[in-house]
């Protein structure tokens, strides 16, 4: 009687343990892939990935920490060239952070190639839906925050901000794979050497 009663108060607790952190979500709608999390209060994340299809220009804003920032670097060029891809107008924004204060050190619009000032760099990355790539920091969980104007991908490392990029950017544009593929095909085309 004893081990059928332990059973039963195990299986509320589970029970109970699932309906209250279920009910803790922040997030209106949430799914995981790859161990990354996609979250939106804005819509469904389904219907959400798929507004962002109809997007025919976007700011990709990098924010960069003191420490080495190639890792966004190369996920910013990773979105911009997938969105150009799919005849999306791209203006990659790089920002960079003090840790210290939070001011703003530096803002560089690669588009309009000049340094901007605080209320400019801000008024810029307003201007148009954004995808704001953050630098990877352990403080983070690995996660794609989708709104109505912005998506901001944090990550915990590298690899987990390229992933989420990935994800992300073959969840928009299913032509993802086809278009890097092409990409290089073009860039290798190119390239002119004494060797070749």
């Amino acid at each position: 009687m004893h081990f059928k009663l332990k059973i039963a108060l195990v299986l509320l607790l589970l029970l109970a343990n699932a309906l209250f952190f279920g009910c803790l979500s922040q997030y209106r709608f949430s799914t995981q892939e790859e161990g990354i999390a996609f979250n939106s209060d804005y819509q469904p994340i389904k219907q959400v990935i798929y507004s962002y299809r109809d997007l025919k220009s976007i700011n990709v804003v990098g924010e960069l920490s003191n420490e080495d920032s190639s890792d966004v670097m190369n996920t910013a060029l990773l979105v911009q060239q997938v969105f150009i891809a799919n005849n999306v107008s791209v203006n990659v924004i790089f920002k960079s952070i003090n840790k210290e204060n939070e001011n703003l050190d530096y803002c560089l619009s690669l588009d309009q190639n000049s340094k901007l000032n605080s209320s400019e760099c801000v008024s810029l990355i307003n201007e148009r839906f954004a995808v704001i790539i953050k630098t990877p920091s352990s403080a983070f969980d690995n996660s794609v925050l989708l709104e109505k104007n912005k998506v901001t991908l944090n990550a915990k490392n590298s690899s987990s901000l390229m992933n989420s990029a990935m994800l992300l950017l073959r969840s928009v544009f299913p032509n993802t794979q086809q278009a890097l593929a092409d990409i290089k095909r073009n860039v290798a085309s190119k390239q002119t050497g004494v060797f070749n």
